[in-house]
């Protein structure tokens, strides 16, 4: 799935459809940032590990992130209230990341496992005159179902803020369709 500039930074993930929003680029699987697998559960340091049963966030690597499962997935996304949008993309199950684009300009760039076993990724970044400022949360079992939601402000020197607002919801059809090559 290829998705607008706007959106693409809009939505650090639309592939964490967990498609993470990001660095104005392809998104993929959390997007290329959230995904899934039923032995998903990582903790920091602790890759399959249960998430605590209580207490704070647990700060982990992007490497921490799920794994969708692999096959054809479904995605609904909506940004800023407007009309839904629905891809469908072939997943290959490799663990969601941000594009490779993301961590470049960016002061901090985190990623959290949360004690009810979501996900958070929080974005600082600037490219030049432009800013970028992202919070981003995904849940779900990443094997047939996960939700994310991001609000992402851009700003450029001598122009207002644009705000974001993304609410995905994606579900896994099956298989990949046969001779598809996955897009993540």
């Amino acid at each position: 799935m290829r998705v607008s500039k706007p959106a693409a930074c809009a939505a650090v993930g639309l592939g964490l459809g967990l498609m993470l929003l990001a660095g104005c680029g392809k998104s993929g699987g959390a997007a290329n940032t959230a995904a899934g697998g039923a032995a998903n559960t990582a903790t920091a340091g602790a890759p399959g590990a249960a998430a605590p049963a209580s207490g704070p966030d647990v700060a982990i690597q992007a490497a921490d992130m799920p794994r969708l499962k692999a096959g054809y997935w479904e995605s609904t996304t909506t940004t800023n209230g407007a009309e839904a949008e629905v891809h469908k993309i072939c997943e290959s199950g490799k663990p969601l990341s941000a594009p490779p684009s993301m961590g470049k300009g960016c002061a901090a760039l985190t990623f959290k496992r949360t004690f009810p076993g979501g996900f958070v990724i929080d974005a600082n970044c600037a490219d030049g005159p432009v800013a970028m400022k992202m919070h981003m949360t995904a849940s779900g079992d990443f094997n047939s179902t996960y939700t994310t939601d991001s609000q992402v402000s851009m700003t450029m020197q001598g122009k207002p803020a644009t705000n974001f607002t993304t609410h995905t919801v994606a579900r896994w059809l099956g298989p990949c369709p046969a001779g598809a090559t996955p897009d993540d």
